[in-house]
């Protein structure tokens, strides 16, 4: 799973944020004051593909896209971000602390090692 991600913030406040997954072919987007949306392309009674708008939080229709086994046997990719400040509680700590639960041999942890079959992490 992989989204292509959108964000405008003004002295620090998010206005606009637009998220797309090309694999489900949805768009989620929201605007400060105005709401969040879930945009999915789906056949109409004639059989012709339409955008349909959804606003969020959908509450009991999620789209199911991984098995209940599911992040176990995947690739695990993770970008690490520019804040490499090593200060307490800091970017860089909770990404370290990610990757070390997804990536622990399985069963350690307290059972929440070893999720991931392989990992990626691609950049500088």
């Amino acid at each position: 799973m992989f989204c292509v991600s959108i964000g405008f913030v003004l002295h620090g406040v998010p206005i606009i944020g637009v998220i797309y997954q090309p694999l489900l072919d949805t768009t989620y987007s929201s605007l400060t004051g105005y709401g969040a949306w879930q945009d999915d392309d789906c056949r109409n009674g004639k059989g012709e593909v339409v955008k349909e708008r959804k606003r969020l939080p959908l509450v009991n229709s999620p789209k199911e896209v991984l098995g209940k086994e599911a992040p176990k046997g995947c690739i695990f990719s993770c970008e690490w971000g520019k804040d490499r400040r090593d200060v307490e509680g800091g970017n860089m700590w909770r990404k370290v602390n990610s990757f070390v639960n997804m990536a622990a041999e399985i069963g350690s942890r307290g059972g929440k090692g070893g999720m991931v079959h392989g990992v990626r992490s691609l950049g500088r």
